[in-house]
């Protein structure tokens, strides 16, 4: 016979867990695309089986004032993994509070990230802290004595940031699945008015999640492994970031992982035109536009000649600054002056083509000097894994 103590051990099922963490929050929260509360109900879930995941994304709620960013955190910190939302907090302290006790992290002011580009250390820092195999971050903190001492902290958790701007950091962005939320006009506020402060709400939550955490963590595994096998069409960091709550969709209903597939894909295409700015999609763009046609057999010169000759038209509404051809062809924000300032030598183009495998590595003598095959099938493959091929006209 079945005794008492059996009855606690069964765990509730995926689909009653979720759509009471839905529930609570649709009760609770205002948003302009529904589709967020799944976003926010799959990533309170999913912390509690984040250790079994190799890259964890940051959600990013964006939003201006009264937009509801910080309702929304303080929701997903009642229910996820040991959530704890914080103000404006220092590195130091987020990444020691992270390593003692691998909280789900929320931290309301992050909008000085606007101003941190890739090169800065804590951007560099956060973005370590999405995979398992780089989350460990050397931090240097003060001691009595006025000497600074570098402590290492293991940094893999869940992390939630709230801010009212864009991050200036492209690899920074690439780690984040983003809300963008709003105000809305003439809003329940019997919602916006309903206490976050309830525990008779969030404690049983916790509780069908702590049950599914104990006794049911194999089946994440296994919808995590099978994914991996048969979800196709998602590149690389795309695949990657999404992978955690679609793993949680998975498990929870053909419906709720369909609304996760339809925002990766819309989710690609964005970050594909957010990569298009950066320093390497301008090689990516040169590239598979010499190649548009068909193979290419080029020497340096001839690419590099390809590489800043100008168009005749000029750019930006200034005559004395134009655009190379290729570049207006793909509609590339760049200046033939800035082209030559980045890359000033032929020399410097093919050790640049090759960091990338755009090119081959050794060039093939001919009679009339080196020449580098460019392929179109392989320069095509790398550009849309990146940035997509959308941009050739």
């Amino acid at each position: 016979m079945r005794n008492a103590l059996d009855d606690k051990l069964e765990a509730p099922t995926w689909r009653e867990t979720y759509e009471a963490i839905y529930q609570a929050y649709d009760e609770r929260l205002v948003v302009s695309d529904q589709r967020y509360l799944v976003v926010l109900t799959l990533h309170a879930m999913m912390t509690y089986f984040h250790p079994l995941f190799d890259f964890l994304p940051i959600l990013h709620l964006r939003g201006p004032a009264e937009s509801g960013k910080s309702r929304a955190g303080s929701a997903l910190a009642k229910v996820a993994f040991n959530g704890k939302m914080d103000g404006s907090a220092t590195p130091s302290t987020i990444f020691r509070r992270a390593n003692e006790a691998r909280y789900t992290q929320i931290i309301a002011e992050t909008d000085h990230l606007a101003q941190l580009g890739s090169g800065d250390a804590f951007a560099r820092q956060l973005q370590s802290g999405c995979s398992k195999a780089e989350a460990t971050v050397e931090v240097s903190e003060g001691r009595s004595n006025k000497s600074f001492t570098p402590i290492s902290y293991r940094i893999f958790n869940p992390r939630v940031l709230l801010s009212t701007k864009q991050f200036k950091s492209q690899p920074l962005r690439s780690r984040c699945i983003r809300l963008d939320l709003m105000k809305q006009m003439g809003a329940d506020e019997t919602k916006l008015r309903r206490s976050l402060e309830d525990e008779t709400v969030w404690g049983p939550l916790r509780d069908k999640l702590y049950s599914l955490l104990m006794l049911k963590w194999k089946e994440v595994a296994n919808t995590r492994d099978y994914l991996k096998r048969e979800w196709s069409g998602l590149p690389g960091r795309t695949f990657e970031k999404w992978l955690p709550l679609a793993t949680i969709a998975g498990l929870v209903s053909q419906e709720v992982f369909n609304d996760i597939r339809q925002l990766a894909e819309e989710s690609l295409e964005e970050q594909q035109e957010d990569a298009e700015n950066v320093y390497d999609a301008l090689l990516f763009k040169f590239a598979a536009r010499v190649v548009q046609s068909g193979d290419q057999f080029l020497s340096r010169g001839e690419l590099y000649d390809m590489f800043v000759s100008p168009s005749g038209t000029s750019f930006g509404g200034n005559d004395a600054e134009e655009r190379a051809q290729w570049a207006e062809d793909t509609d590339a924000a760049i200046t033939t002056t800035k082209l030559k300032r980045w890359i000033r030598s032929d020399r410097m183009l093919i050790s640049e083509l090759k960091r990338l495998h755009l090119i081959p590595q050794n060039a093939k003598h001919t009679r009339s000097g080196d020449r580098y095959e460019l392929n179109q099938a392989e320069i095509m493959r790398i550009v849309g894994a990146y940035i997509g091929t959308n941009f050739l006209k």
